[in-house]
């Protein structure tokens, strides 16, 4: 096939950015043609250009109903035609209007990936824009359905993730990493990474490490990772880190998750709405409990055993009390970190993904095929 993908942005910001570069470069590796379209600029471009066909900058997204806004997609429109795909490959719903026009120009289809459960309202609008859509989890489906998408058009493949780009870490790794990061040697240590917005319940986080009550001897809070969607992102991060208690380190989210992955006890995920977080299954493949909250499609992660890592959203005290369930979980449940790194490889492969992707849009190029085999018979 030759794939169109269209990507906001190629900053390494969170889960999203991530999962679609794996998925371009793993449907690459299988023998099909990708050309990239995107808007923002970032680092992961090197690694895009080392495997795509093309990789275009330009500007896709219709953000007002009006023709001025709707000429801007002309350049996008025109690049992503000169590619001639069979098949457009969209990971933001908005996109699906510049997806749709210049499918109409080479007869191509419109796969459109959906990753969270919010979204703005122009569901029924939009949502005939799409051929298909691949939903991450099944509440990520039900919350599109429920606002007007329709759901025999909506699949639902589990994000996945290599599990040897993971590996367990065990009391080596963990002594190691400490001594890089410069972190305690025998403190508990909790991580929470990834974006440090509002929606991702930073605020509650601190709130439930406070009531936690540990002495920063005993334990200690690592963040990592920046604001994005905030209007003044280090504006927002100094008032997180005023609001702070004692114990809390804030590292800039690198290209190295595995060392501070490996220095941890345990990872956190606070959010207030989620499609389906990476932070849990990398987390769990590196052979760490993950402590989250009861959202979106985390409990179709944290299921049988995990379940009991689960707190509702907006409970502080619940956060606190798993957190204080897993303190020492090496003494009490020496089995617990291959367990969970066994539950991410039997349940949430890269190749599962990949392979479900992959037949989704081959079914939607086939079904074009034969429509203009109907109409030219």
């Amino acid at each position: 096939m030759r794939i169109l993908m269209y990507a906001k942005s190629l900053k390494r910001e969170g889960g999203t950015e991530i999962s679609a570069l794996q998925i371009a470069k793993a449907l690459s590796g299988r023998g099909h043609s990708v050309d990239l379209l995107y808007e923002y600029d970032g680092v992961l471009r090197s690694e895009y250009s080392s495997f795509c066909r093309s990789v275009t900058r330009s500007w896709m997204s219709l953000n007002k109903r009006s023709v001025p806004d709707a000429v801007r997609l002309v350049p996008a429109i025109w690049s992503g035609a000169r590619c001639r795909p069979n098949v457009i490959y969209v990971h933001r719903f908005r996109d699906v209007v510049c997806a749709r026009l210049t499918g109409l120009m080479v007869g191509a289809p419109v796969v459109c990936h959906l990753r969270d459960t919010f979204h703005d309202g122009t569901t029924p609008r939009l949502g005939h824009w799409a051929d298909r859509f691949i939903a991450v989890s099944g509440a990520t489906r039900d919350s599109w359905v429920r606002d007007g998408l329709d759901g025999s058009r909506v699949d639902v493949v589990h994000t996945g993730i290599n599990p040897n780009e993971y590996p367990v870490g065990g009391e080596a790794e963990r002594s190691a990493a400490r001594q890089v990061l410069g972190l305690p040697a025998h403190a508990f240590i909790a991580l929470y990474y990834g974006r440090l917005d509002a929606d991702k319940g930073i605020d509650l986080l601190l709130e439930g490490w406070r009531r936690l009550g540990m002495s920063v001897d005993e334990g200690r809070l690592v963040l990592q990772g920046r604001p994005v969607l905030a209007r003044d992102p280090e504006h927002y991060l100094r008032g997180l880190q005023e609001r702070a208690p004692a114990g809390c380190h804030w590292f800039p989210m690198g290209a190295d998750v595995i060392t501070v992955l490996h220095a941890v006890d345990a990872v956190v995920l606070p959010s207030v709405t989620e499609g389906l977080s990476r932070t849990v299954l990398e987390g769990m493949a590196s052979g760490r409990p993950v402590v989250a909250t009861r959202v979106g499609g985390v409990p179709e992660i944290l299921t049988g055993p995990f379940e009991r890592f689960l707190f509702e959203s907006g409970d502080a005290d619940g956060l606190a009390d798993r957190l204080a369930s897993v303190v020492e979980w090496r003494q009490r449940e020496p089995r617990l970190g291959m367990e969970c790194s066994e539950h991410v490889a039997s349940n949430f492969s890269m190749q599962r993904m990949v392979r479900r992707i992959e037949d989704i849009l081959g079914e939607e190029v086939r079904s074009r095929s034969r429509i203009r085999v109907r109409a030219t018979g």
